[in-house]
């Protein structure tokens, strides 16, 4: 896949690189470790729209791609989807901006009544400010009704523990829980596994790049 990255005029998205837990995400979709064939997908934050592109390709039922209602960032996505699938799968992709807490009424008619079953969110944790706004629409659009429905979360720890322990926190108040069958789990990128741990020392911005925190979430039983 060739994708298009969005220019630096609209960094403050940070949107104009693939950042590398998109990276783990599309790679896992693309070995079938997450399973999406005939899944109601939404990637949210997508920039590129990498795990989403491939999500379509790897059988999902629908995949919508979103990401900040700007224009250019919406232009880029729309264009990687069009260029990266082929005509036959194009009927099960859309590509929808939405602004996080806002009216989610086009992603909701979009998925149909059942709403998301999998709900991809790569690299979308690190600012502290915009997580309310995201847990809210993550609630109102993530399937009640399928109890196998989950919410994918890898995120690098760019601004540290603080705010991946804040968002889990803020999910659990809403009734998002960790899936614990999966578990909560840091991964470096020389191949280290270890548990999540909020209280060990972020290290310095070269340390923190080297690992993600990889994790689902499920409404609390």
């Amino acid at each position: 896949l060739r994708l298009l990255v969005p220019d630096a005029s609209i960094q403050q998205l940070f949107a104009h690189r693939q950042w590398r837990a998109g990276l783990r995400m599309a790679n896992y979709i693309a070995d079938g470790v997450i399973d999406l064939r005939g899944q109601t997908v939404l990637e949210v934050g997508a920039g590129t729209g990498l795990p989403g592109i491939l999500s379509v390709h790897m059988g999902s039922r629908l995949t919508v791609l979103t990401d900040y209602d700007d224009p250019k960032l919406i232009r880029f996505l729309r264009a990687n989807v069009e260029q990266c699938i082929p005509e036959e799968l194009k009927p099960r992709a859309k590509v929808i901006g939405h602004i996080w807490g806002q009216d989610p009424e086009d992603l909701i008619d979009a998925a149909g009544p059942t709403k998301y079953t999998r709900i991809l969110c790569a690299d979308v944790l690190w600012d502290a400010f915009s997580q309310p706004a995201l847990v809210k629409t993550l609630c109102a659009v993530f399937s009640r009704t399928d109890p196998s429905a989950r919410i994918i979360v890898i995120s690098g720890l760019h601004t540290g523990r603080g705010p991946l322990a804040g968002f889990l926190r803020k999910a659990a108040a809403r009734g998002l829980v960790p899936d614990e069958t999966v578990g909560l789990k840091e991964f470096e990128v020389g191949g280290e596994v270890r548990e999540w741990d909020e209280e060990r020392p972020d290290g310095d911005i070269r340390e923190r790049n080297r690992w993600t925190l990889e994790l689902q979430l499920k409404w609390a039983d």
